[in-house]
């Protein structure tokens, strides 16, 4: 689904809004067919083919992590998820090594041959491109089996939203002396510092510090008060959140159901917290007794990739995930919260 969503950001890049709602279908498609392409590698089949396959694919793919790093167009290329995050110069690289190395299986074509028998290749490979296939689309309709985002569970919210490591910036200032620039930083000015013009002033960054996994779980009510942050991080016991990422995509059926479980929850002291990423006239649309609050979209889909989605915290230490697939009832929520 990252992988999807990056695609979203390619084609909002490049003007081709009307293949957005192809993103997910395409980042499976893509997927599934890299996997079998590597395993008619691994087994020899089809050589001329894959490898001219292979040679396509990571040309495609060079130009476009050249293009992200370059024009800093989008911040992460997708390849691995949230598994192996990688920088656009990073993804840029990779994918120049993997240039070279297919141009060698080119170069060096009549050298591979097929190493089982043709039709035990083929059940392997027919039972590879299944298993890729299904994968995907099981972890689509739920969830991810391995959570490598900042939201697993287990994780605590607050810990991780504290910085790593604090950047590292110095002050510098600018000053020209006959017709030549010099730099000087804030702590040793010259002392005759009259004889100099004043040019400018700007941050030089010595280290630029690790931030924290999170930072950017913050709520917003309508008049963009975040106070509603503080309240939800300060509750203590059990607390369940529902995720909206995108209300024009939302399963809209479940809202009678996420108002019934808010209710049924309360009784039992047990506080819900709704939040999306839209407008007012948007929220207002969903004609609901709830009360939403907003965050950042990109957060939200960290958070959870269902839409709607459901995560039940105790203190703020994520304790139980739902997807809409797998909508929860007072029981099945219950059940964590003992």
């Amino acid at each position: 689904m990252g992988f999807g969503f990056k695609l979203e950001e390619y084609f909002e890049v490049f003007g081709t809004l009307f293949m957005v709602p192809l993103a997910m279908p395409m980042a499976i498609i893509i997927c599934v067919f890299e996997v079998l392409l590597g395993i008619w590698l691994l087994l020899g089949k089809y050589k001329k083919l894959t490898i001219r396959l292979l040679l396509l694919m990571i040309v495609f793919f060079t130009f476009l992590t050249f293009y992200s790093a370059y024009f800093d167009k989008v911040t992460d290329c997708g390849c691995f998820g949230d598994a192996i995050p990688l920088t656009p110069w990073q993804s840029f690289t990779k994918d120049v090594i993997l240039l070279i190395l297919i141009l060698i299986l080119l170069a060096g074509e009549k050298h591979i041959k097929e190493v089982l028998p043709a039709k035990l290749g083929n059940r392997i490979a027919t039972i590879g491109t299944l298993i890729s296939l299904i994968f995907p689309l099981y972890t689509y309709r739920y969830l991810p089996i391995k959570d490598f985002r900042p939201y697993k569970i287990g994780n605590d919210v607050v810990e991780l939203s504290k910085t790593i490591r604090q950047p590292d910036i110095e002050m510098v200032f600018i000053y020209e002396k006959d017709g030549e620039q010099f730099e000087f930083p804030a702590d040793a000015l010259p002392s005759n510092l009259g004889d100099y013009t004043f040019v400018d002033r700007k941050d030089k960054v010595i280290d630029p510090g690790e931030p924290a996994p999170i930072h950017d779980f913050i709520f917003s009510d309508e008049q963009g008060d975040t106070s509603a942050t503080g309240v939800f991080l300060g509750q203590k016991g059990y607390k369940l959140l529902t995720v909206q990422y995108d209300l024009e995509k939302t399963d809209l059926d479940l809202q009678d159901d996420m108002e019934l479980l808010e209710k049924q929850l309360l009784e039992k002291n047990i506080p819900s917290y709704h939040v999306c990423a839209a407008n007012t006239e948007q929220i207002e649309g969903l004609n609901t007794s709830m009360t939403y609050y907003t965050v950042d979209k990109t957060a939200l889909k960290t958070i959870i990739r269902s839409n709607p989605g459901l995560v039940l915290f105790k203190d703020n230490t994520i304790i139980m995930k739902w997807p809409s697939t797998r909508f929860p009832s007072v029981d099945d929520v219950m059940e964590y919260a003992k």
